[in-house]
Parts: C-alpha cells; sequence; structure tokens
C-alpha cells in the first residue's frame, strides 16, 4: 500500500488529515462563483511555515499567467518533526481556476514519492509513487474544485485566488490530493490593516470551515487586493503559514484604524516603542506599537 503519500499529513496533524468522501451540505450554502483572472496574481513570494510558534520550514511559491490559464509551482522544505521535502510541484488551472494537472515530487520522512493528477471529466486520477511501488486512484472531483496538495501550502494560492469577492456562506469545493474532496465554507469575512516595515496594505481575512468527515476544523486565510495569498492559520494545530513580508517580527495586524491617528515615539529603558495615539472625539487614549528597535510588539489599551 502507498500509505505515505495519502496520510502524509498524519505526522503534521494539520488541514484535512485522512478525509474520504465529503459530509452533505445544507442548502443554504451558495456556491461560489470563480473571479475573472486577476494579472495582478502574477509573481514569486517566499513564506515561513511555524509550528507552534516554532520557524520549522520555508516554501518557495510562483504564480505565473499563461494565456489558456494559471500555473502554480513551488517547492519546500519542512524539518523535524514533520521532514518532508517538496522538490518541485506544479498546479495547472484554465483562464477560470479550473483543475487540469498536478505534478509533484518529493520527500515524506526520508521516502522517496511523487505524484501525478490529471483532472477530466469530473474525474481526479492519480498515479502515486513511493519507492519502486506505483499504484493508481481515482476519485470524483468537482470540475471547479481547488486543488490542494498535502504537503505544499503554496496550493492555498489558488484558494485565495477564488475567493475574491465571496461572502459569509460561500462554499468552495477542494481537492485535497491525493485523498479526497471536500466542501469549505466560509463563515465570516472581514477587513485587516497589516503593517510592514516596509508598508501598510489592507487585506481580507476568511474565517473558514473545513468540512472534514472526521469533524469540521477552523481555518483563518488572508488575501490581499486582487486575491493573493498572504497568511494561513490552523489554530487548533498551532500552524502559521505566512508571507515572509508578514512574517517578520516588525510586522503588525489591526483590525480598524481611526482618521487622525497621530505617530509618537514613547521612551524605554533600552529602547523605544514606535506606536499611534488616536485623539477625541474618542473617548480613550488607544496607543498601538507595531515596531521598536528591539523588535518589541506591544498593545496598551489607556482608558
Amino acid at each position: 500500500m502507498l500509505s505515505t503519500i495519502r496520510d502524509c499529513t498524519r505526522p503534521m496533524a494539520v488541514v484535512a488529515l485522512a478525509v474520504s468522501l465529503a459530509a452533505t451540505l445544507s442548502a443554504q450554502v451558495a456556491p461560489v462563483v470563480p473571479p475573472p483572472p486577476r494579472a495582478d496574481l502574477a509573481g514569486a513570494e517566499s513564506y515561513t511555515i511555524f509550528l507552534a510558534g516554532r520557524p520549522v520550514g520555508r516554501e518557495e511559491v510562483a504564480v505565473s499567467r499563461q494565456a489558456d490559464g494559471w500555473t502554480i509551482r513551488g517547492s519546500s522544505r519542512i524539518g523535524p518533526p514533520i521532514a518532508t521535502t517538496v522538490r518541485q510541484v506544479e498546479v495547472r488551472y484554465d483562464a477560470t481556476w479550473h483543475p487540469r494537472s498536478l505534478s509533484l515530487e518529493g520527500a515524506i520522512q526520508d521516502r522517496d514519492v511523487a505524484l501525478e493528477t490529471v483532472f477530466a471529466d469530473g474525474k481526479a486520477t492519480n498515479n502515486l509513487k513511493e519507492g519502486d511501488a506505483t499504484q493508481e486512484k481515482v476519485d470524483t472531483v468537482s470540475a471547479d474544485a481547488v486543488v490542494l496538495p498535502n504537503v505544499f501550502f503554496g496550493g492555498y494560492a489558488a484558494l485565495a485566488a477564488r475567493l475574491v469577492g465571496a461572502a459569509a456562506g460561500t462554499e468552495v469545493k477542494a481537492y485535497i490530493a491525493p485523498q479526497a474532496e471536500i466542501p469549505i465554507v466560509v463563515t465570516a469575512v472581514a477587513d485587516e490593516r497589516i503593517e510592514t516595515p516596509q508598508r501598510t496594505f489592507t487585506a481580507k481575512r476568511f474565517s473558514l470551515t473545513f468540512r472534514n468527515p472526521n469533524g469540521e476544523l477552523a481555518v483563518s486565510l488572508w488575501t490581499e487586493t486582487g486575491g493573493s495569498f498572504v497568511r494561513l492559520s490552523v489554530p487548533s494545530q498551532t500552524l502559521e503559514i505566512a508571507r515572509d513580508d508578514v512574517a517578520s517580527a516588525a510586522s503588525r495586524m489591526s483590525a480598524f484604524s481611526v482618521e487622525g491617528d497621530e505617530t509618537v515615539r514613547v521612551p524605554a529603558n533600552g529602547f523605544n516603542i514606535a506606536a499611534t495615539v488616536t485623539k477625541a472625539p474618542v473617548s480613550y487614549t488607544h496607543l498601538r506599537a507595531h515596531e521598536t528597535d528591539s523588535y518589541l510588539v506591544c498593545r496598551l489599551l489607556l482608558e
């Protein structure tokens, strides 16, 4: 049995662990309509993977646009206790983000694995290889399913693109390759301001429920304007994947801002705190620290 690649997330205990067939959803859940392709999605980014607050790996992800569709390519290396390497991966979609193919080659717990998947006629045909053993596996999938390979988080770039314009109640089908298809439901959407040492931008935070047959899993996904993948969080598994600019200790997120905020620098013992002060008509002083000489990050609410 080729169990390693199919159950490769078991040591990680992360998204879509051991999924099989998706549970039936309520009729009130609205299907998502794929957004028009956006040229500003194209580009290459680096991501840091955190487990229990500790960096354990990195991924390189590149999204490119061709005349007939989109391609996500990348590689990753995650250290112990996960010990997973993706030497190369490529996921191809058509112009409306319908999957065409998946190719992945790497190692899990020092065992070489490879996966080739073709999507056609409502089926995902998987050719799995572990060492010298091979096996074919065929799953039923939706024509517009997002492909999320078990060992490559860069696949969430496609989910981020598909969520452009999505509201609470939206459903997206996801194929957890090479296991099965599951529904992902948007439970809430919120704007958040992200400040990094280089710039400030507005992100969308999507609260998601992965409806696995063995139980629901809460996940948060942040996207930038246009649908680019910024950050993924699975709180129950203490798992975080963050683009390098927002993974910095000097970055911060804020759910709101107040017009007229004044930037100040508060002297302290051995360092200074860069902050903003909100003045009247607000009835309290809101002091938010976001970057310091000692990489200190704090938040003070003074009544």
